[in-house]
């Protein structure tokens, strides 16, 4: 966020690079997250994104 050269950073920002780093170093910690900040309402959601995770590594 440093790197940013900005006083002040958005929740956006902040929230998607924690996402980033949550993919790479947390699968499950990731998950939680994501369902919170992305919104996943319902388990076909959640399992969207677990499929898409899945795919990815």
């Amino acid at each position: 966020m440093f790197g940013l050269g900005k006083a002040e950073v958005s929740t956006e920002i902040v929230g998607g690079k924690l996402l980033e780093l949550l993919k790479e170093l947390d699968e499950v910690g990731y998950i939680r997250f994501a369902t919170v900040y992305l919104e996943l309402t319902d388990l076909g959601a959640v399992k969207d994104e677990i499929d898409r995770l899945l795919k990815e590594t």
